[in-house]
């Protein structure tokens, strides 16, 4: 019985040993491999994602030299790490924190806190979407270029609801379509109105010459005065309905971005 107990002691032994032993392996392949990942992406200037390659290799479970040569690199690649500062708000203005991030495709956050978030360097596409009051989609989509070092660069979105900003840009149109119209009015009034004060005054020259009555000239002035008033009311509001217009062009193109603005400094 003892010789049996004794055997599976044996037995059980030799098989954690070679369960520490394989673990171990697996610990420095892990490690070995975390290594030489970082420096291929450190090469390719993609220093966050080296970053975290580096962490792995760090860990105190890993072979000494390892570990202390990982170790040196994080301090070398941290510094040019660059940071965004993600916010976004609704159409008065008021902050919004449960807007779902995306970047580059992939989910980087559902809640904005003001937390600064590590990036690679280069070209990203950040997308934010939140949900309105009524279950209607608030989307806005941004791209920037980080650059290696910048650190907390600031990024707001305005996110309004869709039936909002569409409500919006009919009037401002029929807005500046009725102006259009009441200054195509006024021109066309100043043409009939000057033209009719030219023949008017014409004629008195031609009949009474500087003897006319009174209200032969009071007339041909009102007949100018009117023409005077309708080109002026009209390039006025052709110059406010083509402001109104254009305006609502390019507010639609820009409506999303509220603040896209690079903060210098160190990190929080």
């Amino acid at each position: 019985m003892k010789m049996r107990v004794l055997a599976a002691s044996s037995l059980l032994s030799v098989v954690l040993s070679h369960a520490t032993m394989a673990r171990a392996d697996d610990v420095k392949e892990r490690c070995a491999r975390a290594s030489e990942h970082a420096q291929s992406l450190r090469l390719e200037g993609k220093l966050q994602s080296a970053k975290k390659e580096l962490l792995v290799c760090a860990q105190p479970e890993c072979p000494a030299v390892v570990a202390h040569d990982c170790q040196q690199w994080i301090q070398e690649v941290e510094p040019g790490v660059p940071t965004v500062v993600l916010g976004a708000t609704d159409g008065a203005g008021h902050d919004l924190t449960d807007v779902t991030v995306t970047i580059d495709g992939a989910v980087a956050t559902h809640t904005l806190t003001g937390k600064e978030l590590e990036l690679d360097p280069g070209p990203h596409t950040f997308t934010f979407d939140a949900s309105g009051r009524e279950g209607d989609r608030r989307h806005a989509e941004q791209k920037l270029v980080i650059r290696a070092g910048e650190r907390r660069r600031a990024l707001t979105v305005q996110l309004e609801a869709p039936g909002a900003q569409k409500n919006g840009t009919s009037a401002r149109r029929v807005a500046s379509y009725v102006l259009f119209g009441v200054g195509a009015l006024g021109v066309g009034s100043f043409t009939f109105f000057g033209i009719e004060a030219k023949n008017r005054f014409d004629s008195l020259q031609s009949s009474c010459g500087h003897r006319c009555s009174d209200s032969d000239v009071n007339d041909v002035r009102t007949h100018a005065t009117v023409a005077d008033v309708s080109l002026g009311v009209g390039l006025v509001a052709i110059g406010v309905g083509a402001y109104l217009f254009f305006t609502e062009h390019a507010g639609s193109a820009s409506a999303s971005t509220v603040g896209a603005a690079p903060w210098t400094g160190g990190t929080f």
